[in-house]
């Protein structure tokens, strides 16, 4: 059933629009200072991290205002925090056998 014909649903859509729009900012926002705090060009995969890191730490954060569990979305965000945040190196030829491995730590 479908409320858009009504005052009331189109309403109700109006608000999830600027609920997402809202989201959206803070989600980007929080994505741009993880990508600065790497201290190096982010390539495409912190690009990634950073925005999926920023999305469901905002995601726990609405779900723990609304009094609802978090403990899914702060499972997946531990997960997406202990990710090794160098550059990875590829070791070997470029075939199948390809081992994958991060840059050695700089002191």
């Amino acid at each position: 059933m479908t409320f858009t014909n009504t005052q009331e649903g189109a309403s109700g859509q109006r608000r999830m629009k600027s609920i997402a729009r809202e989201a959206k900012a803070e989600i980007d926002q929080l994505a741009a200072h993880l990508l600065e705090a790497l201290g190096r060009p982010p390539e495409a995969i912190d690009r990634i991290w950073a925005a999926a890191t920023a999305a469901t730490h905002i995601r726990a954060a609405r779900l723990r205002a609304l009094g609802r569990s978090d403990h899914e979305a702060m499972s997946l965000l531990v997960q997406l925090l202990a990710r090794d945040t160098r550059p990875i190196e590829i070791v070997g030829e470029v075939d199948r056998n390809v081992t994958v491995l991060p840059r050695p730590a700089t002191a």
